[in-house]
């Protein structure tokens, strides 16, 4: 268990667990914050009532479980799953441009409910520098989903390069984003904005490890 108490910041509770089930690794964790300030929102979509939880305490909690299966004798690939509950947000997407126009909008705690899937091999077969990792993360709330491939390799002691590609499917919400906000329908945003949604992502990135 932890506490954290700051001047001018949240007062902050946290706990923790983990422990083996047969093949299984099982964690769960939780965290508790009283005196939040920044502003939340509800009500119509047009025009929004913004209201304060400052005097509430506001959970965050994860639960998961990973298991190793091997596929032959030298290599195994480690499977995992997770949920992860956020009572700062929101169950659905229709307030998200107000978020975004009061800079509230925070990728990845913007739902109320989020499930995600992984599985990773390590040096798999003859490529003992590189390691593949198949990854999905979706927001429950506004069934949004996101699938993502990574491809790291060490190239020398220090240096390790990854690539990816990653798909947005789903509904249009927080990792398939796109808006169309006609002009005057936000008074942050007096000429409108209009974003259409992503399909696919790739990139490189190299890191160095000192």
């Amino acid at each position: 268990m932890s506490a954290a108490v700051r001047r001018d910041r949240p007062v902050q509770l946290g706990a923790d667990i983990s422990t083996g089930v047969g093949l299984f690794d099982l964690r769960a964790e939780a965290a508790f914050q009283h005196g939040v300030s920044t502003p939340f929102f509800r009500g119509d979509a047009a025009l929004p009532e913004v209201y304060s939880r400052e005097d509430e305490w506001i959970m965050q909690a994860v639960a998961g479980a990973e298991v190793g299966i091997r596929y032959s004798d030298q290599d195994n690939v480690i499977v995992g799953a997770e949920y992860f509950f956020n009572d700062a947000g929101y169950r659905g997407r229709r307030l998200y441009p107000w978020l975004l126009a009061n800079r509230t909008f925070q990728p990845l705690y913007v739902g109320r409910h989020y499930a995600g899937l992984y599985a990773v091999a390590q040096a798999p077969g003859d490529f003992n520098d590189a390691t593949i990792i198949l990854s999905g993360i979706s927001n429950l709330s506004d069934s949004s989903t996101l699938a993502r491939l990574d491809w790291q390799v060490r190239v020398l002691t220090y240096i390790t390069f990854n690539a990816y590609g990653a798909y947005h499917f789903g509904e249009p919400g927080e990792l398939r984003f796109g808006l169309d906000i006609l002009p005057g329908a936000v008074p942050q945003l007096p000429d409108g904005l209009s974003l259409a949604p992503p399909l696919f992502d790739v990139g490189v990135a190299v890191r160095v490890s000192m």
